[in-house]
């Protein structure tokens, strides 16, 4: 059984867009991927002592976790205020980073990468995907443009290929060439498109930071 483990914690502005991501992601396995278990780590609950609940599911399930939210260079951080680098504990940290023992997980946060990603690995995490620097959202919704379900689209391509049968490479690669669709589109219309420069470049600044770790074959069908 395939179990996939989506928390989108919303604590502040930038976490509406990643917040609104989650719940993308949340609704389109629920149409089609109807085959897969899904759970939903309401935004209380995306804590450290809820955490166990992945450690559980991957005893007996092939797990993805799909977090999107806050990030600091050891934690991920759920649903404390931002400034979490400097706050204890995290969602998930190195205190409890054995939870995602067994499980592929990717972490649409800042920083993950930085730190935390290779502590999961060492600790027995089958692979992880998270970035080395800060990450950027999207807010304009223009007459032109919808910017911020561009990034969100982007975001969960990973994810959704993983489900289509790709390997954890082969879906980072097609997020990361649909990265550079967009980015080229945006640069094309710059022009016309308000915001079309600013956002090609935010979409090379998010996929030059993705840091994966563990084993890159892992699939979970």
């Amino acid at each position: 059984m395939t179990t996939v483990v989506v928390s989108a914690p919303i604590s502040n502005k930038p976490t509406e867009v990643s917040g609104r991501a989650g719940r993308v992601l949340y609704w389109t396995i629920r149409r089609k991927y109807p085959g897969v278990k899904l759970h939903w780590i309401p935004d209380r609950k995306s804590i450290h002592e809820y955490a166990p609940i992945l450690e559980k599911l991957a005893v007996r399930d092939r797990v993805l976790f799909s977090y999107f939210g806050h990030g600091a260079r050891d934690k991920i951080c759920g649903q404390i205020p931002p400034g979490c680098g400097t706050s204890r504990p995290g969602m998930i940290d190195p205190e409890n980073v054995d939870v995602l023992n067994n499980i592929i997980c990717h972490a649409t946060a800042c920083w993950t990468g930085a730190s935390l990603g290779r502590i999961a690995e060492d600790t027995g995490a089958k692979a992880y995907l998270g970035s080395r620097a800060p990450c950027y959202v999207a807010f304009n919704i223009s007459n032109e443009r919808n910017y911020r379900d561009d990034i969100i689209n982007v975001w969960n391509t990973f994810p959704v290929r993983l489900l289509e049968g790709d390997d954890f490479a082969t879906a980072l690669r097609a997020m990361i060439d649909k990265s550079k669709r967009y980015e080229a589109m945006f640069l094309e219309n710059a022009d016309e498109w308000l915001y079309g420069d600013y956002y090609a470049k935010r979409f090379e600044k998010n996929r030059n930071i993705l840091v994966p770790f563990g084993n890159v074959r892992a699939a979970l069908v």
